[in-house]
C-alpha cells in the first residue's frame, strides 16, 4: 500500500510525501525491492548518491534478476565513480537483458 501511495506522490511532484511512504514500506517489509528502488531514485534526484546507491544495492540483493534494478544499480555505481562495479553490472545485463545492457552502455558513454 505505502509503495503505491509513494509512487502517486512521486508522480505528483510531492517528493517528501513520497519519500515518507517509501520509507514506511521498507519499515514494514525490509525486503521490498520496489520500495528500495523508488527510494533510491528519489535520493539520486536529490544528489544523495551514497544513500541512493545503498538502496539500489539492497534492491539488487533482494531481486538480482530484475533488469531495471540492475540498470539503475549500474548507473549508481557509474555516477559515484565506481566504474569497475558498473562494468560488472553491465556484463550481467548483457547475459540477461541485452536491450537493457545497451541502454546502460549508452548512458555510461554520454
Amino acid at each position: 500500500m505505502h509503495c503505491g501511495v509513494g509512487e502517486y506522490y512521486k508522480k505528483s511532484n510531492q517528493t517528501m510525501k513520497a519519500l515518507s511512504h517509501f520509507e514506511t514500506a521498507i519499515k514494514i517489509d525490509p525486503d521490498y525491492a520496489e520500495a528500495h528502488y523508488n527510494l533510491g531514485n528519489i535520493k539520486m534526484s536529490q544528489r544523495n548518491y551514497p544513500s541512493a546507491l545503498n538502496h539500489y544495492q539492497l534492491a539488487f540483493k533482494i531481486d538480482p534478476k530484475a533488469p531495471t534494478v540492475c540498470h539503475i544499480l549500474g548507473r549508481g555505481y557509474y555516477a559515484t565513480g565506481d566504474h569497475q562495479s558498473a562494468q560488472r553490472i553491465l556484463a550481467l545485463l548483457e547475459k540477461s537483458d541485452p536491450d537493457m545492457a545497451d541502454t546502460l552502455s549508452r548512458w555510461m558513454k554520454r
